[in-house]
């Protein structure tokens, strides 16, 4: 529903006062929102001037004042006015439905009612014979008898009724039998139209046929609430509706940056470029025997009726691995005493500072050793570490060499050391030493 503003019927009531010269009064929406209808204009010129305020790109609602009847009597009637203009956008127009009731709940009474799209809708001789009509009997021939003489003026000459096939020329017998036949073919095609025509329960359950167990009196408020939710939800599609850039990303609709020639070219291009690729990614894709022995598809060695059976064998043999593998997995303080698992002796919040002071520990106490490690010097005399005077690829020599002069040294002094009667002689080796 539609935010009516007070002036609305301000100047609704300023009209239909016999005391006031304004014969006419305009509202259309407010520039922040397009669900409130305000007061614009009103004046006491005549239906043209009324008639100059409404615009093409507007929605906007008009009540004006006229005088009517014949040479007898004279009595004035009010008309209503719902003006679409035709660059209104589609929104708004479907709006109109559901505001229109709103304002005429302010404007109540008129004799005539007139939606208008544009400006030769609201011709004055067209909207005062629409008053007279409304009115009853008119006995006066001016107005009415001027109207009739313009438009005789303005009809069309037989020649032009002749080439838009609205009048048939011929033989008038043979016309009149061609239109016989014309009317039974129609009756024909009426007659299987109907007898196809859906039933009313399903035009009710499609929501084409109104459901008649509400109230009359109730309808127009349930029609005009179900075309209110319509606009809201069509709205909220449109407002979510994704960019052109993003259609066009995601290859739904053509890029705009290739003449509108040339697109078609662009397709098929596209096409064959995806068909190549394909064809690449086919001849790459991995045998049936690789999937089956990385287990993505079944074997099909096996018949398909005993896949399934298959399947559940190869699922318990899983699950019997898994139980082995977790009966026989490490306690928590082996893990724990082999730094692989944090203590829980820890609050979990203050696990991560542990850890990095614990590394910290670690740190100084490995710049610790490092600093009384011995120099490479020493271990070399100690010959612990190889000397570096000699290329690495000769090292491996070096070493047997100095190894086998040590072997000669060692044998060449067992060869001359003295016997054990010589060092007991010498009172080096006592009684009885040195025998097996």
């Amino acid at each position: 529903m539609a935010d009516v503003e007070p002036a609305v019927g301000d100047a609704y009531q300023d009209v239909r006062n016999d005391s006031t010269d304004t014969k006419w009064a305009v509202f259309g929406y407010d520039k922040k929102s397009k669900n409130k209808v305000i007061f614009q204009t009103k004046g006491s010129g005549d239906f043209q001037a009324f008639t100059a305020n409404f615009k093409d790109d507007e929605t906007q609602y008009g009540f004006v004042r006229v005088v009517s009847g014949d040479s007898e009597s004279k009595r004035s009637k009010f008309i209503f006015v719902s003006w679409i203009g035709k660059t209104v956008g589609v929104l708004q127009k479907a709006k109109v439905s559901v505001h229109k009731a709103s304002v005429k709940q302010i404007v109540r009474d008129f004799a005539v009612e007139i939606a208008a799209e544009e400006h030769v809708d609201l011709d004055e001789a067209i909207v005062m014979d629409r008053v007279r009509k409304a009115g009853g009997a008119d006995y006066g021939t001016g107005t009415v008898r001027e109207s009739l003489d313009k438009k005789i003026a303005h009809r069309p000459e037989k020649k032009d009724l002749l080439e838009k096939n609205i009048l048939k020329e011929g033989n008038p017998r043979l016309q009149q039998a061609a239109q016989d036949l014309q009317k039974q073919k129609v009756q024909d095609s009426l007659d299987r139209k109907i007898s196809s025509r859906p039933e009313k329960e399903d035009l009710q359950n499609r929501n084409i046929l109104k459901d008649d167990s509400v109230a009359p009196s109730l309808q127009a408020a349930k029609n005009a609430l179900e075309h209110e939710k319509i606009v809201d939800t069509l709205e909220k599609k449109v407002g979510m509706r994704p960019e052109k850039e993003d259609l066009e990303h995601r290859n739904i609709i053509r890029g705009g940056n290739v003449a509108p020639a040339l697109q078609s070219v662009q397709h098929d291009l596209e096409k064959e470029r995806i068909a190549d690729t394909l064809e690449k990614k086919l001849s790459l894709r991995s045998e049936k025997e690789d999937l089956e022995n990385r287990n993505i598809i079944r074997g099909g060695n096996v018949a398909p009726a005993l896949q399934s059976v298959q399947h559940d064998l190869e699922i318990e043999r899983i699950a019997d691995s898994l139980e082995n593998r977790l009966a026989s997995r490490p306690e928590k303080e082996d893990l724990e005493n082999r730094n692989i698992l944090r203590g829980g002796n820890v609050a979990p919040s203050l696990q991560a500072a542990q850890h990095d002071l614990e590394k910290e520990r670690i740190a100084d106490a490995l710049e610790r050793r490092l600093e009384m490690r011995p120099d490479q010097h020493d271990l070399e005399e100690k010959n612990i570490l190889k000397g570096s005077d000699v290329a690495p690829s000769l090292q491996a020599a070096r070493a047997a060499l100095e190894k086998e002069q040590l072997a000669d040294s060692l044998g060449h002094k067992l060869s001359e050391r003295p016997a054990p009667d010589e060092l007991k002689e010498k009172h080096i080796l006592e009684e009885g030493e040195g025998e097996q």
